[in-house]
């Protein structure tokens, strides 16, 4: 991958961002060689994405979303001094120019995750609902699309974001919201909850619960939008270096399996974050070792 110099001092980046700090239907008219930003395909070992473009030297990359129709991808930047949502589409047969996503020009942002019908954007930001508010820790937000582009930032309200951290959102395909929380009561450090979409309205948050969530940090979580498995973070004893990549299996009962560790393919002795999908499912993606990377989704096919 990465030399281990390289690796240190991307990684360090990191530390202090994850911490406070895919998806639906194929393309649609896209040339498949096109298709993510026209790198070459991976196979079934992991290698850096859109090296030059996305995943650059002087900056870490991770938690990347696409749009259904594939023609625009946002992913999160992260430098010495800030924590960005970038964005690039694809216009007249050329991908543009990684640029500030409009609603990320303020504040530290980050974790961007578009909703299958793409017209929803969720991420994390440390802004404040308003000024009299007490609530500094990050919390999730949403813009809705236009015909004039991205709406102001809406902030989640109770019963998703509380006066802890909330962070990482993944949107099931039906319109359950997956998310991470140090509140209280958890069974953790960090937990992964979920709350229901039910007549527009998001119901009671509740804690995923074990075997996924421990007693460690479990995180990070994406799942395929068939529900049948999640990729999540985890630093629970077993893993190789501090933290893993995990893959949860549901039963048809509805409960989980015991996440199983993905193994050397996938984890190193440094970490692994950010797990996501692309749109249509065929790849996987996740940072290792400064950059982003990817990889065919049919290395997941083992564990599953």
């Amino acid at each position: 991958m990465e030399n281990h110099s390289r690796f240190t001092q991307k990684v360090a980046i990191l530390a202090c961002l994850l911490l406070t700090c895919s998806t639906a239907c194929g393309s649609r008219g896209i040339p498949d060689s096109l298709m993510y930003l026209s790198q070459p395909r991976p196979g079934l070992v992991p290698e850096v994405f859109a090296a030059g473009i996305v995943s650059l030297d002087n900056q870490v990359e991770f938690n990347i979303t696409f749009t259904p129709d594939g023609m625009e991808i946002y992913f999160t930047v992260g430098t010495r001094t800030q924590t960005s949502i970038m964005f690039t589409r694809l216009e007249n047969g050329h991908w543009t120019e990684p640029e500030l996503a409009p609603f990320s020009r303020e504040y530290a942002n980050w974790s961007p995750f578009i909703s299958g019908d793409g017209q929803k954007l969720y991420f994390v930001s440390d802004r404040q609902p308003d000024a009299s508010s007490p609530r500094s820790d990050p919390n999730i937000w949403m813009v809705e699309r236009t015909e004039k582009g991205w709406t102001e930032p809406k902030y989640l309200d109770e019963p998703i974001n509380s006066f802890d951290a909330e962070y990482t959102p993944f949107v099931a395909s039906d319109g359950t919201l997956y998310f991470l929380s140090n509140r209280p009561g958890g069974y953790g450090q960090i937990d992964i909850y979920f709350s229901k979409l039910i007549d527009a309205e998001y119901s009671t948050a509740e804690n995923i619960g074990e075997p996924i969530n421990t007693q460690y940090s479990d995180e990070g979580m994406v799942m395929t939008q068939d529900g049948r498995y999640m990729i999540l973070t985890s630093n629970r004893p077993g893993t190789r270096g501090d933290v893993d990549l995990y893959i949860g299996i549901r039963n048809e009962d509805g409960s989980w399996q015991p996440p199983q560790n993905l193994g050397d393919k996938f984890n190193t002795s440094s970490p692994q974050y950010a797990p996501r999908f692309s749109f249509d499912g065929k790849f996987f993606f996740f940072f290792s070792e400064g950059d982003m990377y990817w990889v065919d989704s049919k290395a997941l096919d083992e564990f599953k």
